[in-house]
């Protein structure tokens, strides 16, 4: 467009003393820029409306593209609107100076800029809350997107700036604050529960109601499909910066199912189809830029990535063919197996507590199958409860609450737990008193003014 001016321009200098003709050219020059640029924005513009109409009849789109695609529609109709307007008023001049076409052709090149700037924008919008919030991990497969709002289990959670579900951690640790870190699978992370449904949040309102004074943050470092090793990877990296006072760490059943016929740090299951979400940048340049940056690194780690996919009942241990083998006692050597390999994980998370002069304690939530008079799927309590006696470290298993809870109200294990395995809101409630009454058992909080007069 510049040069094609500059040749006008030339053209209508050239035009030895003849001003009117150049005054004309310069006139004719700017109408039809005008007017093309007009037709570029009003073809823009409806592309876009077309787009629109079709997502009305079910067409896929993220939210926040939609939006994109009506705020590239306005911008597009409104400058179509003006700048034919514009062509409309210098036709009628009859003086046209060389600033008009100049003014026009910079004026251009802004608003294409933008206009750009929109299109690329609708194509790689800002993140929506209903993409995942993992992300693919080096080490252990996958873990939180920082700072990302977006779906998991069913609701829409958020994780902060380290990588905690829940509310933001500050970098600095107050002289007076008790920080508790908990770690574990969904069952921690609060699998298709609210934020304050799930159990550290209950545990935080009960102790915020019960000792005001205090200040106390309680961060929830749960994974959903996390075992120890994983856990204990995460307390290395993240959990360890957070400086945490008091370590809880939440056992459940896949921590040693899943390690059935694997070796040690495998990574379990199949390879999970990770959604890579767009950047937040205003700009729809720059997002494409990160976005296709990070695709490109995420799609690289998740491809390095080793899955082993296995049935633990289909493998070669013939004693091994259904759930209840899980439970038998004595256990059958491929269980035997994989217990001794996720005992050798908590023996390094111990170790790694002792190292940092952490208090911490394992805490073991129960399936539905063991709750229950006619229960017979006693061994997991057991075998962790010698483990933890042996070390001299508190355990807390849940199972005698939840059966206390459905001996008192009459329930059944189905209002504790929605499923097998993850608990309720009213499930979260028992697992926040008992983990209360442990913190003061072990005088992880110090006592009150009252208590101490």
């Amino acid at each position: 467009m510049l040069q094609f001016l500059l040749m006008v321009e030339s053209s209508a200098t050239n035009q030895s003393g003849d001003s009117q003709r150049g005054v004309a050219d310069y006139r004719r020059v700017t109408v039809v820029m005008l007017f093309a640029f007009a037709c570029y924005m009003a073809t823009a513009g409806l592309a876009f409306r077309v787009v629109l109409w079709q997502l009305d009849y079910g067409t896929f789109a993220q939210p926040t593209q939609v939006s994109e695609f009506h705020r590239s529609m306005f911008f597009h109709s409104i400058v179509a609107i003006v700048v034919g307007t514009c062509a409309l008023f210098v036709r009628r001049r009859r003086h046209c100076g060389l600033r008009w076409p100049r003014a026009v052709a910079v004026i251009s090149v802004l608003l294409f800029t933008v206009s750009l700037d929109l299109i690329v924008g609708a194509v790689f919008p800002p993140p929506s809350h209903l993409e995942s919030v993992l992300a693919p991990h080096p080490r252990r497969g996958w873990s939180h997107r920082t700072g990302m709002v977006g779906s998991n289990s069913g609701v829409i959670v958020n994780i902060n700036s380290v990588g905690f579900r829940g509310p933001e951690v500050p970098r600095k640790k107050a002289s007076d604050e008790i920080r508790v870190l908990f770690l574990g699978d969904s069952v921690t992370f609060g699998f298709s529960l609210t934020w304050e449904d799930t159990f550290i949040a209950r545990t935080a309102k009960k102790l915020r109601d019960r000792r005001p004074d205090l200040n106390i943050t309680l961060m929830n470092g749960g994974v959903g499909g996390y075992t120890t090793w994983q856990s204990l990877d995460l307390f290395k990296d993240e959990g360890v910066r957070v400086e945490p006072d008091f370590v809880v760490l939440n056992y459940c059943m896949n921590d040693m199912v899943d390690l059935i016929y694997l070796e040690e740090a495998s990574i379990v299951g199949n390879p999970i189809r990770f959604s890579f979400p767009n950047s937040s940048h205003w700009s729809g340049i720059v997002r494409a830029i990160q976005s296709t940056y990070v695709q490109q690194r995420d799609k690289a780690t998740r491809d390095q990535l080793v899955w082993a996919t296995r049935d633990p009942f289909g493998g070669p241990d013939p004693q091994l063919r259904s759930e209840a083998d899980l439970f038998r006692e004595p256990p059958p050597e491929s269980v035997a197996a994989a217990w001794r390999l996720s005992i050798r994980h908590l023996e390094a998370l111990n170790a790694l507590c002792e190292e940092k002069g952490l208090s911490w304690i394992l805490m073991y939530c129960p399936l539905a199958e063991q709750l229950g008079s006619d229960a017979v799927y006693r061994q997991p309590e057991k075998l962790l409860r010698r483990w933890s006696l042996e070390r001299g470290m508190p355990y807390l298993d849940l199972t005698r609450a939840f059966e206390a809870e459905m001996t008192s109200s009459g329930c059944s294990p189905d209002a504790l737990l929605m499923d097998s395995i993850h608990p309720t809101a009213r499930g979260s409630d028992i697992i926040a008193d008992e983990v209360i009454r442990m913190m003061m058992k072990m005088r992880v909080l110090p006592k009150a003014k009252s208590e101490v007069e």
